[in-house]
């Protein structure tokens, strides 16, 4: 009797751990094949459930002033707003390992890095299975460790610790404008990438490790200077 009830409780695990399992590749199954008109534009709520609980920080945005929030997994994007929960997925968005969120509240767009080394960008005036509104290719992008946004001056900041370097983009450059995808500047970083770490606050860009702090010169925007370590947030 007790390697009876063993075995119905070992079959009951497997059996729960298998559907988790089938469960995630049917949740991204209903993300990939989103808005494609071949079938139920439907991703379920316990499919939601999945990816905000699997959802990472870098993953997450939320606005109070605008009332959004959002949060995305693999080759989805859930945005909540106006008390709707609305999704860009699908083939069209070419979302695909999504690696870091941004949200610009004063452009009204959300910026998607994923590891093919692509940053998307997409406006909230259209969403669902929609390709990005623009579209940034480089190299740096795939080996990005942070992902930093700079509205004041409109830049994108791909932070690649392995080789200690900050690559500056011009966000409003377009692969379908034909731009030339090269970075406005790559500044090497003073810190190797030991314990790196890079905060922006406002318009200052710290980079720092555990003994030292270094900013950003906000003139020019290509020298660090060292500060005291108590400076850096």
């Amino acid at each position: 009797m007790k390697l009876y009830i063993i075995f119905l409780f070992c079959f009951y695990s497997l059996s729960v751990m298998g559907s988790e399992a089938l469960s995630e590749e049917t949740c991204l199954l209903q993300a990939e094949s989103y808005g494609n008109g071949q079938g139920i534009d439907e991703i379920e709520e316990k499919c939601l459930e999945l990816f905000k609980r699997k959802s990472l920080p870098a993953l997450r945005f939320a606005s109070a002033e605008d009332k959004i929030s959002g949060f995305g997994y693999k080759n989805v994007i859930v945005v909540s707003t106006a008390g709707k929960t609305r999704f860009y997925a699908g083939s069209s968005t070419r979302l695909k390992d999504l690696k870091h969120l941004k949200y610009d509240s004063k452009q009204k767009e959300i910026y998607a890095v994923v590891s093919s080394g692509e940053v998307l960008t997409f406006s909230l005036e259209m969403i669902g299975n929609v390709g990005p509104k623009r579209l940034l290719i480089h190299p740096s992008i795939s080996q990005a460790s942070n992902f930093l946004l700079d509205p004041l001056n409109k830049q994108f900041i791909i932070v690649d610790a392995d080789q200690s370097n900050l690559y500056f983009f011009d966000k409003d450059e377009s692969f379908y404008k034909g731009s030339s995808m090269r970075p406005i500047n790559r500044i090497e970083m003073p810190i190797s990438k030991s314990n790196l770490k890079v905060v922006q606050v406002s318009e200052k860009l710290f980079v720092s490790d555990q003994s030292e702090c270094f900013e950003l010169e906000a003139s020019d925007r290509k020298n660090f200077r060292q500060v005291a370590s108590t400076t850096c947030p």
